[in-house]
């Protein structure tokens, strides 16, 4: 399957929610400022890891938790 050959794979415009399985807050991750290493892509056999970390007081702001993903990526032709 095939990967990026990158450190830091960033996903501009992209924010990923979950909601933390403690408190149940929704929490964020913004793709634009964090980054995925070395990522295979169009492989659900290998799927992306992201951590999440809640900030809600019932948490004490540090709680973490991983959710995975699908990396799919197209490349489509532009046209005028």
């Amino acid at each position: 399957m095939p990967s990026l050959d990158v450190k830091r794979f960033y996903i501009r415009g992209l924010i990923l929610k979950e909601t933390c399985p403690i408190c149940g807050k929704e929490c964020t991750v913004d793709m634009g400022h964090e980054y995925l290493s070395y990522p295979d892509f169009n492989n659900p056999k290998k799927p992306v890891t992201v951590n999440f970390w809640c900030q809600s007081p019932e948490c004490d702001d540090t709680e973490s938790f991983e959710a995975t993903y699908d990396l799919k990526i197209t490349m489509e032709k532009w046209h005028e």
